[in-house]
């Protein structure tokens, strides 16, 4: 259930049933600090950035386009789904959408941001939508809680950079072996897919939406997931997204994602924080089991003393 999937009453309802403590479990002051960030990816997308200042404790959600809206009334718009959705079902939520032990749900006892003409227009918008009276006071943040929140982001960012440069396309362009054909798989997911009905129906199976402005241009690593996940990554759907020569920049793409899927990241991680985002509206949760030479791969990975032997080897398979 979100409020972009058009269940707005029912979010704003079981919203505004969350108790709203004073304080947290932890004891600690249950008020949250509104930001907005931009991901340091290709294209660029925002995200609502949910830092508790009591605790550093950090909460992402969305990963859409906020700052080029052209007023913070539209802007609003966009966040403030973002926030009910954050405490409904985002902080008590593990990696699948599954509750987690002994984590209750609850609302914000306060909240606040820095930019004062998105707060007002925040404040509007959830009067207009029913949000309960009290939580549509949004407060003024404080300058020390902004710098907390950017120190926040700017650690978590920078992991997940450090994290992308692990990418086996990373990794191919550093080695100098990228091909002829690497844009192939781009323009076939990009430009066809959406023209071939098999490909749009393969996509409509596993809640990929395939219908977007033909100027604008989507990355691959999304749709690859999601096949991978759905346990949908066969050689013949791979190339209908992706074309016959998928395997040449899809390839690498989808081993990693394989890799990603199967071990699954540790929660907290920037990995688990993203990809739990990128994952809500998947139909169902059925990757294929593990090949012989993917338990191989997974039994290396958990074990630390053969990471660097590990990283030679990756090199080969991915590359090769």
């Amino acid at each position: 259930m979100s409020l972009a999937e058009g269940n707005d009453q029912a979010f704003v309802k079981a919203f505004n049933e969350l108790p709203r403590p004073q304080t947290s479990p932890d004891g600690k002051p249950n008020h949250w600090h509104i930001t907005i960030q931009t991901l340091p990816l290709d294209p660029d997308d925002d995200l609502v950035f949910l830092v508790r200042p009591s605790t550093g404790n950090i909460h992402l959600e969305g990963k859409t386009k906020i700052k080029p809206l052209p007023s913070p009334t539209t802007k609003a718009k966009v966040i403030a789904p973002l926030l009910l959705e954050s405490f409904v079902v985002g902080m008590n939520s593990g990696r699948h959408g599954e509750p987690i032990p002994g984590v209750s749900r609850t609302a914000p006892r306060s909240w606040g941001t820095r930019d004062r003409k998105l707060a007002k227009a925040l404040e509007e918008y959830m009067k207009k939508i029913g949000v309960r009276k009290e939580l549509c006071t949004v407060q003024a943040g404080s300058e020390a809680d902004e710098k907390l929140a950017q120190k926040k982001w700017d650690t978590w960012s920078e992991e997940l950079v450090m994290e992308a440069f692990k990418h086996p396309i990373v990794l191919a362009i550093m080695a100098g072996q990228s091909k002829s054909r690497d844009d192939d798989a781009f323009e076939d997911y990009n430009r066809v897919a959406k023209m071939v009905p098999a490909a749009k129906d393969l996509a409509e199976s596993v809640n990929l939406n395939l219908q977007w402005p033909d100027d604008a241009r989507q990355g691959i690593f999304h749709p690859i997931r999601r096949l991978v996940i759905t346990g949908k990554d066969t050689d013949e759907n791979m190339s209908l997204l992706f074309g016959p020569h998928w395997r040449e920049i899809a390839g690498p793409m989808h081993i990693n994602a394989r890799q990603e899927v199967l071990l699954q990241p540790s929660p907290g991680s920037p990995q688990y924080v993203l990809y739990s985002r990128w994952d809500k509206n998947r139909p169902y949760w059925s990757p294929r089991p593990p090949t012989e030479q993917e338990r191989i791969l997974m039994d290396i990975l958990r074990n630390k003393k053969c990471l660097p032997e590990f990283i030679k080897h990756k090199k080969i398979i991915v590359l090769s």
